[in-house]
């Protein structure tokens, strides 16, 4: 492929792995919810035990700190070279939208951190290949 095509999908690949994860989250949000709620506090299609939105909520953080993930290693993916560089401005335009979506939430903290993570990764996995090579 050639290396222009590669920068001109770079953008369009972060964000496909964003709407792919999100559609899975919420596939998997809705088997969950109908999976672990009793009957009797599934009411008007929504579920009202608490201990159940407890652990749907947590389904939602995860999902959000795999999207980061997702969205970061589907641009250093594509991107062509600098791909460190490529992760940490993924990870600042993720980290503007994930603000803008709700600054302070448990999904907004979950998502800059585990995009943080990946880009720790990469960045180190980067220096022990430019390391091993001397």
């Amino acid at each position: 492929m050639p290396t222009w095509l590669r920068w001109l999908l770079t953008v369009p690949s972060a964000c496909l792995a964003w709407v792919a994860t999100a559609f899975t989250g919420m596939v998997l949000h809705a088997h969950a919810e109908r999976a672990w709620c009793p009957a009797e506090d599934f009411i008007s299609g929504y579920c009202m035990n608490q201990a159940v939105q407890g652990r749907l909520d947590l389904l939602i953080t995860v999902f959000a700190g795999l999207s980061a993930v997702a969205v970061i290693d589907a641009a250093v993916a594509m991107a062509p070279a600098r791909k460190r560089a490529v992760a940490w401005c993924t990870l600042a335009v993720g980290g503007a939208f994930a603000a803008l979506l709700g600054f302070g939430s448990p999904e907004f903290h979950a998502a800059v951190s585990l995009g943080a993570l990946a880009c720790i990764g990469l960045s180190l996995r980067g220096r022990r290949r430019a390391v091993s090579r001397t």
